[in-house]
């Protein structure tokens, strides 16, 4: 027989013991039993140990999470679990878990999408930091996988006439109309489709507004009367993910900002007080964009009908991309510093990584690199 006390967390000493046929067996015995033995943890579910299942450790940090996440943020953990790393690493037990398993995990699901092997990777680096955490493993090896990096495309905004040919092509879809190659406008039978997508597209470039904060928006939210006109955005609307979740408003900004309150532009409140003027049958949360039911207008439906209406020329521009416009044209204007502000950013990094499309064309220096010419 061979025996060892060891010192817990706990402050106390507990005896561990093992038999073997041989002096030598009972020490190796004894070594694997200490090494595969589990202390008491004063904060460890009673279920869970190393030899718990990944699918029992996601069933345990899920809960958690749900306690201080929103829960669309839950049903996208959930969908990237079920769709990716159920199947892979569900039934593998949490001590086996090692760095090379998780990155062939990410770099298969990358070589499918990415964004799902984003999603994937901050789902593993969670459950395994409650392993870290509970001591079944020593550290967490998502730590030691590369992060996903998706091919960064260059930002793109619409120019001027750019912006004015889109303009023309909303119209005529919203209008229902068509344009032949001679220039002569019929109209479409059946029902009018897209009726607010005008109005949409002129808010959006007007204040450089997400889609869903802006389709969010109330009339009390709303200041056509002041001699300065103001819009403040303060929530938005979250599509679902998931069967039987439904559309609703979310009364604060996307990463729980605080609200933004933006001057519209005399072109924005001419066309805001004629849609007010407008009459509506049903419309009982009194916002600026509302269905036939008296329902919100999902961001999903707008984004369908753009994608009728913006023609195969315009197939890289998308609502999002009206916010790249606003904050190229700002930051051009009136610096990037102005541009972040407009757009309602923490700070400068991202509105200039992701928002600004940068200048390609250098200013004139001939007169100064001219000094550098030859001697006659």
């Amino acid at each position: 027989m061979a025996r060892v006390r060891i010192r817990d967390q706990d402050g106390k000493r507990r005896l561990v013991e093992a038999r073997g046929k041989t002096a030598a067996e009972a020490r190796r015995k004894l070594q694997e039993k200490v090494a595969n033995r589990e202390p008491p943890h004063p904060s460890q579910r009673a279920e869970l140990s190393k030899t718990s299942t990944m699918s029992e450790l996601f069933t345990y940090w899920i809960d958690q999470k749900a306690k201080t996440v929103s829960p669309q943020t839950i049903t996208g953990y959930r969908q990237a679990w079920n769709a990716y790393c159920a199947a892979a690493v569900g039934e593998i037990f949490i001590r086996e878990m090692t760095a090379g398993k998780v990155d062939s995990l990410i770099n298969s699901i990358g070589e499918r999408t990415m964004s799902g092997a984003r999603m994937s990777r901050i789902v593993m680096s969670g459950m395994l930091g409650i392993a870290v955490r509970f001591d079944f493993l020593s550290h967490n090896p998502v730590r030691d996988t590369p992060r996903p990096t998706p091919k960064k495309s260059a930002v793109r905004a619409l120019t001027p006439d750019e912006l004015d040919e889109l303009r023309e092509r909303v119209e005529n879809y919203s209008r229902h109309q068509t344009i032949d190659e001679n220039g002569v406008v019929r109209p479409k039978l059946g029902p009018r489709p897209g009726a607010d997508l005008e109005d949409i597209l002129m808010l959006l470039i007007a204040t450089g507004a997400r889609i869903g904060e802006l389709l969010a928006l109330k009339w009390d939210q709303v200041d056509l009367d002041s001699p300065i006109p103001t819009v403040t955005f303060s929530a938005t609307l979250v599509v679902p993910r998931a069967a039987g979740e439904r559309l609703f408003r979310q009364n604060f900004r996307k990463g729980d900002a605080p609200p933004l309150t933006v001057v519209l532009p005399p072109f924005a409140v001419t066309a805001l007080r004629r849609r007010r003027a407008m009459p509506t049958f049903q419309n009982p949360e009194n916002a600026l964009f509302v269905t036939g039911t008296g329902n919100w207008v999902s961001p999903a439906n707008v984004r369908r009908s753009w994608r009728a209406a913006r023609g195969d020329n315009f197939d890289w521009v998308t609502p999002h991309t009206l916010r790249k416009t606003v904050a190229t044209l700002v930051k051009e204007t009136y610096g990037v510093e102005a541009a972040q502000i407009q757009l309602g950013h923490a700070n400068t990094r991202v509105t200039e990584a992701h928002y600004i499309q940068r200048v390609t064309l250098a200013p004139d220096m001939s007169d100064a690199l001219n000094k550098f010419a030859p001697k006659a």
